[in-house]
């Protein structure tokens, strides 16, 4: 099974719909959790200060673009930075950093 194949199965499994400007589809969106080696001893599993990756199908390339604004379900994620990650030359998948959009507030 090629990288592709495999990329595509997991966000049709784990996925979730994402709501970019230029249509809906499913990616992979979960937080970033890391291991921190600070004094105290923690789990890993801690948050990484409210960013979340982003994977897509490589074939979403024009879709998804970096600093965009999107939806999954209720909230707003600011899309930072996307790449396209290769395997053997080849592209596999869209790969992204965001974190959630601030909302505007009216000024009176």
């Amino acid at each position: 099974m090629h990288c592709e194949q495999v990329i595509r199965r997991l966000i049709r499994r784990c996925g979730r719909v994402v709501q970019f400007p230029s249509g809906s589809f499913l990616a992979y969106l979960n937080p970033i959790r890391e291991r921190t080696d600070k004094l105290i001893p923690t789990e890993s599993g801690i948050f990484h200060q409210g960013k979340w990756i982003l994977i897509a199908s490589c074939d979403k390339e024009d879709e998804v673009r970096g600093n965009t604004v999107f939806t999954a379900g209720k909230e707003k994620f600011l899309l930072e930075r996307v790449e396209t990650v290769y395997f053997q030359n080849k592209p596999a998948y869209l790969w992204g950093l965001a974190v959630k959009a601030q909302e505007e507030r009216d000024h009176e």
